[in-house]
């Protein structure tokens, strides 16, 4: 059985936009009302200032039929404070996403039991503890901290290998975590996250993906000046329109 035209589902895709606004109170509220009334599916929006004083861009990725995406887009220019909404989706781009990342280092083997719990930062605490309690239990505490910061540098250096290896970075280090810093596109991301499932990840930031075209153009808004070529063939007058002498 064959299926129609009109049977077949349509198909859906990914599309950037990159739009420039004026930098005033209420617009984003305005473009992002816009899309959720309509029930647009927005995976990714990151807003920023740019070179001009006054004017914000929004890079904003949305999932939907090509019909759909295109009404998107012609409701976004018809706002009075957008000057204009470029479509990116078929263009040469440089695309880049943030990433933050908190990743434990104790492992999930380690069970946090209550105050009875030491780490290396509350060498007070466990002075205080060891004092009071029996010689065996201090001994307990201290061979648990001791495996405890064992199991940390380890993993540290764990991490430190697959940092190097997927070009991120480390950009701050606890006795329980250490949290990680990548820029790179977002399918990297993507896998960057998986690769650091093991470790355990408290939590994690992005940004959104940020995209700018690659082509030289300076701006979007500049008027075409004439080439110095057009010019000089409008100074050269025709001499056949002169009166004759």
């Amino acid at each position: 059985m064959r299926t129609t035209r009109s049977q077949q589902k349509p198909r859906v895709g990914e599309y950037v936009f990159n739009c420039f606004m004026q930098d005033e109170p209420g617009i984003l509220s305005r473009c992002t009302g816009i899309m959720a009334a309509r029930g647009y599916n927005i995976d990714s929006l990151v807003v920023s200032k740019t070179e001009v004083e006054g004017l914000s861009r929004m890079t904003l990725t949305l999932k939907g039929e090509k019909k759909t995406i295109i009404q998107a887009q012609k409701q976004l220019e018809d706002l009075t404070q957008v000057w204009a909404v470029v479509d990116l989706t078929d263009s040469k781009v440089v695309e880049r996403e943030i990433l933050l990342a908190k990743v434990s280092l104790v492992g999930p083997e380690f069970i946090v039991k209550g105050s009875s719990f030491q780490t290396p930062r509350s060498p007070v605490k466990a002075q205080q503890e060891a004092a009071s309690s029996s010689a065996e239990t201090s001994a307990t505490n201290q061979e648990d901290l001791y495996e405890l910061t064992i199991e940390a540098n380890k993993k540290l250096a764990y991490l430190k290998e697959l940092v190097a290896l997927c070009h991120a970075k480390i950009v701050n280090v606890g006795a329980e975590a250490a949290i990680v810093e990548m820029c790179a596109k977002s399918e990297r991301i993507d896998l960057f996250i998986k690769m650091l499932e093991p470790f355990g990840i408290f939590e994690s930031a992005r940004s959104g993906r940020m995209v700018m075209s690659s082509i030289a153009k300076l701006s979007f808004f500049e008027r075409d000046e004439p080439s110095t070529k057009e010019e000089s063939e409008n100074d050269i007058q025709d001499l056949s329109n002169l009166p004759p002498s």
